[in-house]
Order: C-alpha cells, then sequence, then structure tokens
C-alpha cells in the first residue's frame, strides 16, 4: 500500500484475524490501512479505498456488486481472488503460484 501509495480497507469476520492483521499493518507502518471487524456482505462504506480485494464465494460477489456499485468512484479497482462476477469482464486475468504449488485465480475490475 506505502509502494504504490493507495489507500486500503480490510474488512473481516473473524476477530482474531483482524487483531493480528491490524498488528502487521502497525509493525510494517502501513498507516494508509485501516482493518475492520465486521461482515463484508453488510458492509455499506468501504472508506477511501482505491484497491477492493474480494476473497468471498461467487454467491458472496453477487451479493456485493450492488454495494460496490453504489460507492467506487473513477481510480478505484477491484481485485478478486478464485471467482469472477458474473456479467462483468475483467480488464485482466492471472494466476499466482504459492510456495506449496498452489494456484490461485486472480481477476482485476476497473469499473
Amino acid at each position: 500500500a506505502n509502494k504504490w501509495k493507495c489507500n486500503a480497507v480490510g474488512i473481516e469476520l473473524d476477530e482474531n484475524l483482524v487483531k493480528e492483521a491490524d498488528k502487521k499493518v502497525k509493525k510494517l507502518g502501513l498507516n494508509n490501512i485501516e482493518i475492520r471487524n465486521e461482515n463484508a456482505l453488510d458492509t455499506k462504506d468501504f472508506g477511501k479505498a482505491d484497491v477492493i480485494c474480494l476473497y468471498i464465494l461467487d454467491v458472496g460477489m453477487e451479493v456485493m456488486k450492488p454495494i460496490l456499485k453504489g460507492q467506487w468512484s473513477e481510480d478505484v479497482r477491484i481485485v478478486s481472488h478464485g471467482y469472477k462476477f458474473k456479467d462483468w469482464e475483467p480488464v485482466k486475468e492471472t494466476v499466482a503460484v504459492d510456495k506449496e504449488g498452489n494456484k490461485h485465480w486472480l481477476y482485476l475490475y476497473e469499473l
């Protein structure tokens, strides 16, 4: 986030993961990242995020679609891990391979 000068909002349901992420953000000095403990599907405000990363099932993505459409500015980008939006075309698709050799599909949307 600091390298590319972007603002980020992390939303996580598991309170322990929120605490862990918040500690790491502070340790790294990432002042432009906000971590929230809430259900992403109930989130009505993504703050001033430049990038929204989704790591939810395809059903959840369809629920998120009207929330995202109502909030984004011209500059916001959406990165989805593992699933595509049904009727939105990603501007870029890529596959990342982790240390164990597992493949992860990533989709970038600029709407």
